[in-house]
């Protein structure tokens, strides 16, 4: 999952993926900003509400579930609700436009600009 946002001229970009194997469970959460890494304390700054607690949850001693169905279905529980969150932080997600970007496109189109 790619989040990102412009606030104040800086531009933000989140990655987070959540993978569990037979064996392992896989978490990245990476701060982009202005295309310099930083972490959860340099997007403070930029956020409103409390984030969840996955984005820092330390997963190295995490078990897997047992069967592939359990693992595939925690997967996207915490896609969505890390998703869920950076969207209600005005974040587009996996590069989805915004109702302004589809309307600059169309006025670019129609040669109106």
């Amino acid at each position: 999952m790619r989040a990102r946002k412009t606030i104040n001229k800086k531009h933000i970009e989140i990655i987070f993926s959540y993978d569990e194997s037979c064996n392992n469970v896989y978490k990245q959460f990476t701060v982009l900003i202005d295309n310099k890494k930083s972490n959860i304390k340099g997007l403070l700054k930029y956020i409103t509400n409390d984030y969840p607690s996955i984005l820092t949850a330390n997963t190295y001693f995490w078990r897997p579930s047992g069967s592939a169905g359990q693992r595939r279905s925690k997967e996207k529980y915490y896609e969505n609700i890390v998703i869920d969150y950076f969207r209600s932080e005005g974040f587009i997600i996996n590069g989805e436009t915004t109702i302004a970007e589809k309307r600059m496109e169309k006025m670019q189109e129609l040669e109106l600009i």
